[in-house]
């Protein structure tokens, strides 16, 4: 499922990732970037993962865009925990579901911070063509406690076909 597993700091720049080999055929992945890692309870042993300059596309999991349902740029199991994901000056495009996702925070067992992400900086991107949502963020649907930083800004889409955000 995993097309890059990040496990430790992870920054990748100035880079095209495209899941469509030269002959046409597509890989079969859901995730090209995924964090599913369980640290202890301290921020610090958590990864980073910084996406700068670059070109992510083409992610069908089934391998074919006509009938995909799953294919997501980026996503963080409910138990794991990232302190900073950053996507910046990034086009992400051609994705069987969404382009950025955080979810299923509220259901059981989630990570003992309570969230999935210490801050997620989504700037100066572009969705095109994303079959799912371009972001689906969520909290873990508890008033009480702290929910990660999240900051939209500068973003363009194009063919988000079901939330935007």
């Amino acid at each position: 499922n995993n097309f890059i597993r990040v496990n430790n700091d992870l920054t990748v720049d100035n880079v095209v990732i495209d899941g469509q080999a030269i002959g046409g055929t597509y890989a079969q992945f859901k995730y090209m970037f995924h964090i599913n890692n369980v640290p202890g309870t301290v921020a610090n042993d958590a990864p980073e993962l910084i996406v700068t300059n670059c070109l992510l596309k083409n992610v069908y999991q089934s391998g074919d865009p006509a009938t995909a349902t799953d294919g997501t740029i980026f996503d963080i199991a409910r138990t794991s925990y990232a302190e900073r994901v950053l996507f910046e000056n990034t086009t992400l495009m051609n994705t069987g579901d969404e382009g950025v996702r955080s979810i299923n925070a509220h259901k059981d067992p989630v990570h003992p911070n309570g969230t999935a992400i210490g801050s997620l900086v989504i700037r100066n991107c572009t969705f095109n063509n994303i079959r799912g949502s371009a972001g689906k963020v969520e909290s873990d649907g508890d008033s009480t406690s702290f929910d990660g930083e999240l900051l939209i800004e500068n973003v363009t889409l194009y063919g988000c076909q079901r939330r935007v955000i």
